[in-house]
């Protein structure tokens, strides 16, 4: 079956789109269908734990928002997270 997706051909190379044939499904596997995903400051950084970013946003009175991106304009939400210009979540929409 093709999959469409975004992928990056190499390290800090940006996503681009990307189709494959995954094959067919084994008897032990099972198909799953991503309807949304999520960029946070933390996945790309890493750093800090729950509590430490729960601290920062009540100090600096970062409410909860989302913003939602669609999937074409992927490379543009992440540039905004690297650029701290990106709100609490990012929802990507197929």
């Amino acid at each position: 079956m093709p999959i469409e997706c975004h992928a990056a051909m190499g390290a800090r190379q940006p996503l681009e789109p990307f189709r494959y044939d995954a094959g067919s499904l084994s008897p032990e596997a099972v198909e799953v269908a991503i309807q949304h995903c999520g960029i946070c400051h933390s996945d790309l950084h890493g750093r800090g734990t729950i509590r430490e970013m729960l601290e920062f946003a009540a100090r600096h009175k970062i409410g909860a928002r989302v913003e939602a991106v669609p999937m074409g304009e992927v490379n543009r939400a992440i540039q905004k997270v690297r650029d701290n210009k990106a709100r609490y979540w990012m929802v990507l929409q197929n």
